[in-house]
């Protein structure tokens, strides 16, 4: 997929803006800032998460889930517009911010025998749904700012995801900006 590098810029801009809101706000010596932040041009990230060498126990990544498309109807929808990807002069980018972290899924001991506390699974759980309102509060604000100094024409910001999978929990908020 090609992205144009104003879209890749923003992106990158968001991402930043995500990273920082975290350390600001949710650090305190083992949460915070990720580490390691990935804009990846298709709809995978590359993640590289868990205990092992040379594996992060927290990643950021952006991801474009589709586009650029054309739009005359931004913020419509995307996936309801019958016309998607006809002659309209704007185009847009939908994109996914998804923050993995071990710490959203407390594991057992390495035997294996000892399961997370409900406290331990508490913290996580409160833990995630932190992380995503200033991802949200973040998200928000970069593109509000961006659109206000002229970088970007409109953008939305929709739907989130909280889940658990295996050694790690990840949020992910999805958000669309266009460019004429």
């Amino acid at each position: 997929m090609l992205t144009p590098i104003t879209y890749f810029i923003a992106v990158t801009g968001v991402a930043e803006c995500i990273a920082q809101e975290l350390e600001d706000h949710v650090a305190d010596g083992t949460h915070g800032r990720p580490d390691r932040v990935l804009i990846a041009p298709g709809q995978e990230v590359p993640w590289d998460i868990g205990g092992g060498k040379g594996r992060y126990c927290s990643q950021l990544g952006i991801a474009f889930e589709h586009g650029p498309y054309a739009s005359s109807r931004f913020p419509v929808e995307e996936l309801e517009d019958p016309n998607l990807g006809c002659d309209y002069g704007s185009t847009a980018v939908r994109c996914v911010a998804s923050l993995v972290r071990c710490e959203y899924h407390p594991a057992p001991t390495n035997e294996g025998k000892t399961p997370p506390t409900p406290t331990q699974q508490t913290n996580a759980a409160l833990l995630q749904c932190v992380e995503e309102f200033y991802m949200r509060q973040a998200i928000r604000c970069c593109l509000a700012q961006m659109k206000q100094d002229q970088q970007i024409d409109d953008y939305r910001v929709s739907s989130s995801d909280r889940q658990v999978n295996g050694d790690a929990g990840e949020v992910a908020i999805r958000f669309s900006l266009q460019v004429v």
